[in-house]
């Protein structure tokens, strides 16, 4: 069994219990099939092998994930942020895939990239940190300045000698 953490703004953290059946050996299973691709990439073979890791990715923890999104609200097509550890640091999540079974028996291959936008952050203090707006352009100089710097003998460069 493994977990999710999502944060939202200024919510507190929901935790999303992730007990796809044998978790743990599954994925350690995609990491093995994720290194054994790093060492043969564009072979017929990995690509074969890439598509069934996205849909093991998606049906061991996206999809989880996704439905609790939903499920708090998430507007659709929304960013969110992915914070990889441990084992999962190296799973393409942004590609995660899943069937849908519907209720006529049908199966649908659901794509994350059908519900959200997907970025990736090292650290959640990384990401709290570039959501810093930046001073403004006012605050930070009192008044519009220009260097220029001529040397002796060079001609100032005007917008039609740059033509």
């Amino acid at each position: 069994v493994g977990h999710a953490i999502i944060v939202l703004g200024s919510s507190d953290p929901v935790v999303v219990t992730l007990d796809a059946e044998n978790f743990e050996d599954r994925v350690n299973k995609v990491n093995e099939h994720l290194d054994q691709i790093r060492k043969n990439p564009g072979s017929a073979a990995s690509n074969s092998n890439l598509m069934s890791i996205l849909e093991e990715i998606g049906e061991l923890f996206v999809k989880d994930v996704v439905a609790a999104l939903i499920s708090l609200g998430v507007e659709g097509q929304s960013r969110i942020w992915w914070c990889l550890t441990t084992v999962f640091s190296s799973f393409p999540v942004h590609a995660a895939m899943w069937r849908y079974e519907a209720e006529n028996g049908k199966s649908r291959l659901m794509c994350l990239s059908d519900f959200f936008i997907s970025s990736y952050t090292p650290s959640l203090a990384a990401l709290m940190q570039a959501r810093v707006p930046p001073p403004s352009e006012v605050s930070r100089c009192s008044s519009a300045s220009m260097l220029v710097i001529k040397q002796q003998e060079e001609k100032l460069a005007t917008a039609d000698s740059l033509q």
